[in-house]
């Protein structure tokens, strides 16, 4: 009024509840991301198998201390480099199967590899690969993930027992 007295109260009302479901729908996203991410670190730390990923230019994104010690090298020697750096021996072997997982976006299963490693050189070792590819989800390929088990000592008792079964017939045939 003229006196200086509020007669009337103008407002205005935004609702955003519409935000606020945003909003927690992406905090939800983002804890979840998170628990994924240490679920994947749990993992790398304690399976009893060689891990790493690669990216598509086959340089190490991630790797476990278990395949660093297979490899005889440090994690850290490995991350962001590629297979060629790492382990120059090896990389005409290893890199074409890299190369054939992100081509095709299938993963290649189950190859047997014998190998001397820095980490015991002159001593050939064994292993099983499995290459894995990562993909997006429109189905491009981000990288590849490789899971390395060491064979060496179940070929050293496969090699024992067919050296005993060829004794055997040895033996039965002088017999």
């Amino acid at each position: 009024d003229e006196g200086g007295k509020p007669v009337l109260v103008a407002g205005a009302m935004v609702d955003i509840t519409g935000r606020k479901q945003a909003e927690e729908a992406m905090r939800q996203s983002e804890e979840n991301a998170r628990r994924q991410v240490a679920y994947v670190e749990a993992i790398y730390a304690t399976a009893p198998v060689g891990l790493c990923f690669l990216d598509t230019e086959q340089r190490f994104l991630s790797i476990n201390k278990h395949l660093a010690e297979i490899n005889g090298k440090t994690v850290e020697e490995h991350l962001g480099r590629t297979v060629r750096e790492v382990l120059p021996g090896l990389a005409d072997l290893i890199e074409p199967r890299y190369r054939r997982v992100i081509e095709t976006g299938a993963p290649v299963l189950n190859v047997e590899m014998s190998a001397a490693m820095d980490a015991q050189p002159g001593v050939d070792r064994h292993f099983i690969l499995s290459y894995y590819p990562i993909k997006n989800n429109d189905g491009q390929v981000l990288g590849v993930n490789c899971v390395v088990v060491e064979i060496t000592q179940r070929r050293k008792i496969e090699e024992e027992l067919e050296r005993l079964l060829q004794q055997e017939k040895s033996a039965r045939a002088e017999a």
